[in-house]
């Protein structure tokens, strides 16, 4: 997990700092709450590394290049299981109960679905070319 914190965090502050511009600069509330909200970016973060460990775990062939193995085994394993599972815990937590389903949770669902989509259209990409 260690590995991964450390890689990650090289991204995070420009990630954090590229967000929070976005939600200072938007136009309108409405896109301003939209950047703000825990919950969208929550449900992309987990759709996202819930993908890359999936993926990673699912690999049999590992390539030559260490880079490249590091690369997946950053992805599987006990550590990033675990932060997978802190995340998908977290929006469980969170997310609108059924009695309180309404447009948010519809607004959520597409969000999720949205993600999904863009996610796998990457894969597919690279994996087609």
């Amino acid at each position: 997990m260690r590995d991964y914190l450390v890689q990650d965090y090289q991204f995070f502050e420009s990630f954090l700092s590229m967000l929070g511009a976005c939600a200072a600069h938007a136009d309108e509330l409405d896109a301003k709450l939209r950047f703000g909200r825990q919950l969208g970016m929550l449900i992309v973060l987990v759709v996202a590394e819930w993908l890359y460990l999936d993926w990673a775990e699912s690999r049999e062939d590992m390539p030559p290049r260490q880079v490249h193995r590091g690369w997946i085994d950053l992805h599987r394993g006990e550590a990033f299981h675990g932060w997978v599972q802190f995340l998908v815990d977290e929006l469980e937590r969170v997310f609108p109960e059924e009695e309180d389903q309404s447009s948010e949770a519809e607004t959520l669902t597409h969000v999720w679905q949205r993600a999904v989509d863009l996610e796998c259209a990457f894969f597919d990409d690279v994996y087609d070319n």
